[in-house]
């Protein structure tokens, strides 16, 4: 077998480009495979969907009735549980009555609220 230097610069090149063309497919494979699983991961199913769809009118009724909906946003997860950001304005008995009114309501499974970044009622149990 001859030695490097009696190979060239040329064969050296073209063997270390192999490796990095074999090493970049094999990191596009990897991410590839890592992207099909979250997107698997995050499928909501037709049950989980309808459950979604209950607790969202739910919500949004109780903010629409207490005049707050302009200054709240909230998040249905896929479980039925919702997550409320209330905004500094909103006072504390209208905040209090909403999320009581929310909790009681068989369509949510449970609520999270936060107001200015502080959460102030924790996640009820499942029912």
């Amino acid at each position: 077998m001859r030695s490097y230097s009696e190979r060239g610069a040329g064969y050296w090149d073209i063997a270390e480009d192999r490796k990095l063309k074999m090493r970049n497919w094999c990191l596009i494979g990897l991410a590839m495979a890592v992207l099909v699983g979250c997107v698997n991961s995050n499928e909501v199913t037709s049950e989980q969907l309808a459950m979604m769809d209950q607790a969202d009118k739910a919500v949004a009724g109780a903010l629409f009735e207490a005049e707050v909906d302009a200054s709240t946003s909230y998040n249905v997860r896929k479980d039925g549980f919702v997550a409320i950001w209330f905004s500094l304005d909103v006072p504390n008995d209208v905040y209090t009555r909403v999320v009581s009114q929310l909790r009681a309501d068989e369509r949510v499974k449970g609520v999270r609220a936060e107001q200015g970044g502080r959460e102030v009622c924790v996640l009820k149990q499942a029912r």
